[in-house]
């Protein structure tokens, strides 16, 4: 009986100590998963701002379109990458 008791004891303090690095696993692990969903939103975003600075509009579409694309790339790897090594540690 002391021997349950005591490797109880070891399991409920390893678990205390261990918490706050699965929070900051999984804060990694949704901030990736959020980077990847919303960097659709870049490609609309970067066409909407070069058309408005544009004097010649359709140029700035173009411009846009390719500037979001590129924009949109970089995001959705970084959260790919940021996903996939949520375990490992920044710091």
């Amino acid at each position: 009986m002391k021997k349950i008791v005591s490797v109880f004891a070891i399991v409920m303090l390893l678990c205390a100590v261990t918490t706050p690095v699965f929070a900051d696993a999984a804060s990694k692990f949704k901030d990736g998963i959020k980077q990847f969903v919303m960097s659709p939103h870049n490609l609309v975003d970067d066409i909407k701002s070069e058309y408005e600075a544009a004097e010649f509009k359709p140029l700035g579409v173009l411009g846009g379109m390719f500037k979001g694309i590129f924009n949109t790339l970089i995001d959705a790897g970084g959260g790919v990458i940021n996903t996939f090594t949520f375990f490992i540690d920044n710091e």
